[in-house]
């Protein structure tokens, strides 16, 4: 993706956003809703909340296991280093009415935006975390199973990629901001 569909990406969510009246809902996707995606909508939660935007992430899997829906450990304890606390969380399988009641939805990987263009060919609103960031089409790890340090690096990643697309929606939206206050 080029920078310019890029902003023109982030320029049209902008839009949407400030005539809304609701909140702006993001779904965050990965394979089981157990790391990444979880990791994406608490984090995204956190930051709309201390930066007063109004915005609701949730999260589902393309492949949810019914037998494991709690979160993964690594995931917990990387984002407690965060003050963010996830063991709540229990796993959804993505929908077609998920998606459908979503303004944006964002997958950690090529290969699951795929999938969810097979659950609903015509939605516009589907886009790879790094690909609605900064426009590469770079996969956000899965640190499934792996150490607690490729969580660590998962969940900067992910912090990363919605610190860039936050910063520029506040951006954005300050003239508007300002002349609603």
């Amino acid at each position: 993706m080029s920078n310019k569909f890029r902003l023109g990406l982030i320029f049209t969510l902008m839009a949407t956003y400030t005539l809304a009246v609701a909140e702006e809902k993001i779904l965050f996707v990965c394979t089981g809703n157990t790391g990444r995606s979880v990791m994406a909508e608490y984090y995204a939660n956190y930051y709309a909340q201390t930066k007063h935007l109004d915005i609701i992430a949730n999260s589902a899997g393309v492949d949810v296991d019914p037998k494991s829906p709690k979160s993964e450990q690594f995931a917990i304890e990387v984002m407690a280093q965060q003050s963010i606390n996830i063991t709540d969380h229990t796993a959804q399988q993505v929908s077609r009415g998920i998606i459908n009641n979503s303004d944006l939805v964002l997958t950690m990987t090529e290969k699951q935006k795929e999938a969810l263009l097979k659950i609903d060919p015509n939605a516009k609103n589907i886009y790879t975390l790094n690909e609605c960031s900064t426009g590469s089409s770079v996969d956000i790890e899965d640190a499934y199973e792996k150490s607690i340090t490729v969580y660590e690096k998962t969940r900067d990643q992910i912090e990363a990629n919605i610190n860039k697309i936050y910063l520029s929606l506040i951006h954005i939206s300050e003239p508007t901001r300002q002349a609603e206050i």
